[in-house]
């Protein structure tokens, strides 16, 4: 995949988990602050996790070794 691609992709991902938290939220509590949107927006990304990485566990481990190796986050 090239840079490119997956600046796209990453990009297409965010979006659409943005415009579908938006979409509900008139279902949010008015008492919400930004703590309680941060962990909206993490179950939401977590909710979106593919597949192939729930069920891999060993792969997993090797992307998170290397966001942290890399300090890519």
């Amino acid at each position: 995949m090239t840079r490119d691609e997956q600046r796209k992709l990453l990009r297409t991902f965010s979006q659409q988990v943005t415009a579908s938290l938006i979409a509900r939220s008139d279902d949010w509590p008015e008492e919400w602050d930004g703590h309680d949107l941060r962990e909206l927006l993490l179950y939401a990304v977590e909710w979106e996790r593919t597949s192939l990485m729930r069920e891999t566990p060993r792969r997993r481990r090797e992307v998170r070794n290397e966001i942290a190796v890399r300090n890519l986050y």
